[in-house]
């Protein structure tokens, strides 16, 4: 489990009115899966790249009380949960050298220059 989500002392609702919008479920999937990519790229991209630890460590933490408030802590962290499994498996799968850049892409597009820089 990550970090932002490993203590029992998570402040928040248990539970969130249950979706209603199609829309929801995605933005649910979307904000779990941005969360755990901030982790994983602050894990493990900064021996080879250099990365904004504390930009990244915001950006997990802003979106993690928001999307608690929003979804519940029960539905947020069944999709982190597979959110993780899912983006660690690539990541052991392609090799950090490889997942890193492609993060940064990422990002670059969702325009949030500056998170993932060169090589260190």
């Amino acid at each position: 489990m990550l970090a932002l989500t490993s203590c029992n002392a998570v402040a928040g609702p248990t539970k969130a009115p249950e979706a209603t919008l199609p829309q929801d479920a995605t933005r649910l999937d979307q904000a779990a899966r941005m969360i755990v990519r901030v982790t994983l790229i602050g894990r493990n991209c900064a021996p080879f790249y250099a990365v904004d630890q504390a930009q990244l460590q915001e950006i997990g933490t802003t979106l993690f009380s928001q999307s608690l408030d929003r979804f519940g802590q029960d539905r947020l962290l069944k999709a982190m949960n597979v959110a993780e499994t899912e983006d660690t498996a690539a990541l052991r799968e392609s090799g950090a050298a490889f997942w890193c850049p492609l993060q940064r892409a990422y990002l670059n597009s969702l325009r949030m220059r500056g998170l993932i820089g060169g090589h260190r």
